[in-house]
């Protein structure tokens, strides 16, 4: 959200970064209409810009050795974005990374990262996200701390759902 501080971490040629500044709006709209988002479509850019506006967003970029901090040469290879009250609550969405970055152990960075940050919150009652990919839910178990929702105590509470005219999945 613009307004709130920034926050980077930097990993070797990789940096992490909650600016929206610097996100690549036409990078983020290709991965959704990639095939590893499924649940995804491309969205006309002001509507994309609304939304990650309004979102906790960790940008992820390749930044080669020999970059300056100008940002020439920086280029988005992934993002999780937050849908949150900045204080409470917290809904995870539109993780992904690149094909040609995955194994390097970016998503686990990312998550961690993630998970540092929003431990910082003292209200926060909790964070969801929603996955289908056995994998994932187990990295996200265990870089952010997330539980199934059947071994937690909110297991007791009805999850609803209203599904959208741009519900895939």
């Amino acid at each position: 959200m613009q307004g709130l501080p920034t926050k980077e971490w930097r990993r070797g040629e990789f940096l992490l970064s909650t600016d929206v500044g610097l996100i690549d709006l036409d990078a983020v709209n290709d991965a959704f209409a990639s095939d590893s988002m499924p649940w995804a479509v491309r969205l006309p850019l002001d509507t994309l810009r609304t939304a990650i506006n309004s979102c906790l967003c960790f940008g992820l970029y390749h930044c080669p050795e020999a970059e300056s901090d100008s940002g020439t040469g920086r280029r988005m290879i992934g993002l999780s974005r937050v849908v949150t009250d900045f204080v409470t609550f917290g809904y995870l969405t539109d993780v992904y990374i690149l094909e040609e970055f995955r194994g390097k152990g970016l998503g686990k960075w990312m998550m961690q990262c993630l998970g540092q940050h929003i431990d910082q919150w003292p209200f926060l009652r909790r964070m969801m996200l929603l996955t289908m990919s056995a994998e994932a839910a187990e990295l996200y178990k265990k870089s952010v701390g997330v539980i199934d929702w059947s071994e937690s105590p909110s297991s007791k509470l009805t999850i609803l759902e209203k599904r959208g005219n741009a519900a895939h999945i």
